[in-house]
């Protein structure tokens, strides 16, 4: 146990180095393209994407963020009016907001390996958790996405996470951390739809024969990752 606890922050580091610098403009995904048009558009105030070929959890996530760039005057943000900035971005060139949406992407993957960690500390021993984290810190795809905007690489750590929590959920029967597993599942899919396929581990894990107990848990995991994911791709219904 000790090992691991010192074991996991050098993984981390590990896993950002290998994710860090961001990528030249050249070395691109066609997600990306979305990241610096629908984040920007929420500025005017309209929280509609009008686009659903993913939901919209992420895109709010790093609108947020390109807007708190932009307050400590990020790249060309720190002599432009929000309005300007915008502009800018939009008809001339986007890679600053694009290089802050690469950075959320690189940090989520490296803060995914952690959370991996300790998921196979829980479910079998600090060794396996290590074995496990070690490998997704190097694993050519996972690094090879990780600094590009786009939603699979969120989508995984928020995933990782409802696997984590409902984990927990079972081993400690916690009320709480049944709900944290559900809002999790729902994060999940408001990131990428076919994400919402975790739910089906997480009822595994929560299921404990058919009693009653163990339905009830289950139902109300369900009905916070229906809220979650309606509170974070609330326009998906429409």
């Amino acid at each position: 146990a000790r090992v691991f606890h010192k074991v996991v922050p050098a993984l981390v580091l590990a896993a950002v180095l290998l994710r860090w610098p961001m990528p030249f403009p050249a070395w691109s995904h066609f997600d990306e393209t979305a990241f610096v048009v629908l984040p920007l558009g929420f500025w005017g105030g309209d929280l509609n994407p009008h686009y659903f070929n993913y939901p919209t959890f992420h895109f709010y996530l790093t609108s947020i963020c390109y807007y708190l760039a932009w307050m400590v005057g990020w790249g060309v943000g720190a002599s432009h009016t929000a309005a300007q900035h915008v502009a800018y971005q939009y008809l001339v060139d986007g890679s600053d907001v694009l290089a802050v949406a690469r950075a959320v992407g690189a940090a989520l993957s490296a803060a995914t390996v952690m959370v991996l960690a300790l998921l196979g500390r829980r479910l079998f021993d600090p060794l396996t958790g290590l074995l496990a984290a070690s490998m997704l810190a190097v694993m050519p795809l996972a690094t090879r996405f990780a600094p590009l905007a786009n939603t699979d690489t969120p989508a995984l750590f928020w995933t990782v996470m409802a696997l984590l929590w409902a984990v927990r959920a079972r081993q400690s029967g916690v009320f709480r951390d049944v709900l944290l597993a559900g809002v999790f599942i729902g994060l999940s899919a408001a990131t990428k739809y076919p994400a919402v396929l975790v739910a089906v581990p997480v009822t595994v894990a929560l299921a404990d024969g058919l009693s009653s107990r163990s339905v009830g848990r289950i139902a109300w995991c369900a009905l916070a990752a229906l809220l979650a994911f309606c509170a974070a791709s609330p326009y998906v219904w429409l």
